[in-house]
């Protein structure tokens, strides 16, 4: 059966994919609560846990209109200290483009976004694995978004709480530039305290 999918669909799916591989790489969560699934054609690490699934994909499908409206800037995974509340780190999808969002893609379009949008999960994938001590980090979703009504999953940030990294102590590393022409444009990399020791990305 020929496949027919919206590239904004295409877009949610890897987003609740790659935060998912965020987790594990960072270690939020122990790792057999975590099981390699194939996405988008290779082997990923996704969570087992129902209401950790369930969070994430409820979120997303609540901003879905939002990313059809073109409202969506970037989507922010922050990795904190849970004692301090201290951003160690953050991962960032910034949208550089949406085009046509809902109008349905033929087969041949869909692979060809797919095999974009797998690049970037193979990048997160290969990102060294954290090992931190159990409990002690934790992390949050961000969306800065433009012109948008509060959603019941959503609720607006104070300045000071929109986890991000003073610009004067941070360091940016690109993953992947994600650019499937006719469809979407995406940027993602990771933003990182300067004194803290360096992800390691395998090319």
């Amino acid at each position: 059966m020929e496949r027919s999918r919206k590239p904004v669909d295409l877009l949610l799916d890897f987003l609740f994919v790659a935060v998912q591989v965020v987790l594990f790489i960072e270690g939020v969560y122990p790792a057999d609560l975590f099981e390699r699934n194939r996405k988008f054609g290779i082997a990923v690490s996704v969570c087992r846990h129902p209401d950790v699934c369930s969070y994430v994909r409820d979120h997303l499908t609540e901003a879905k209109e939002w990313f059809e409206e073109g409202k969506v800037e970037k989507l922010v995974i922050p990795i904190l200290e849970r004692s301090s509340g201290t951003v160690i780190r953050n991962y960032v999808f910034l949208l550089r483009g949406l085009r046509t969002p809902t109008r349905r893609l033929d087969e041949t379009q869909v692979k060809d976004l797919e095999v974009h949008l797998r690049g970037a999960l193979t990048r997160l994938m290969n990102m060294r694995r954290s090992t931190p001590a159990l409990d002690t980090v934790t992390w949050d979703m961000v969306m800065f978004t433009s012109g948008v009504p509060l959603r019941q999953s959503w609720a607006a940030a104070a300045r000071t709480e929109t986890r991000e990294i003073d610009p004067q102590s941070k360091s940016l590393q690109a993953i992947k530039e994600v650019d499937a022409g006719s469809t979407v444009a995406l940027e993602v990399y990771l933003e990182e305290s300067k004194t803290l020791e360096d992800v390691n990305v395998v090319p």
